[in-house]
């Protein structure tokens, strides 16, 4: 369904898409996670065709923190830039590093499609696996 100019002024719960398809922001909040999993658990090199598609071995970073966790933040943030179109600006925020955890976290304060901002947790677990979580307004 397209949405008209009127609707999009007075209706800020909704968020229309290039197409002009009405989106709502939790869904398009859950598909960008989803998308971002996706990406962070996929091993730059994976793909010929693409091979700067993904993170860099996300295992080897976890085992080398505190030293790492900057090489990790700017990779996330390399791979959204690149490869998530439906966010406009963000912003990553390191959490601190907790050694007996073993993880690395982040969020990622995002503008999606120029109207809605979004939160998301990002965890890199010690065995290298990426979990994106929508992070819900307080």
């Amino acid at each position: 369904m397209r949405t008209s100019l009127f609707e999009r002024l007075i209706n800020k719960e909704v968020v229309s898409s290039p197409s002009g398809e009405l989106i709502e922001p939790a869904d398009m909040a859950r598909s960008i996670a989803e998308h971002l999993t996706r990406l962070f658990n996929t091993r730059q090199g994976t793909l010929p065709h693409l091979p700067v598609y993904g993170l860099p071995d996300t295992a080897h970073m976890v085992r080398s923190m505190p030293g790492s966790y900057r090489s990790f933040q700017e990779s996330v943030e390399q791979s959204v830039s690149q490869f998530e179109p439906r966010i406009n600006r963000f912003s990553i925020v390191s959490l601190p590093f907790r050694p007996h955890d073993s993880k690395i976290c982040l969020e990622i304060h995002a503008q999606v499609l120029g109207e809605v901002a979004i939160r998301l947790a990002v965890s890199c677990e010690h065995t290298g696996e990426v979990s994106v979580k929508r992070l819900t307004a307080n």
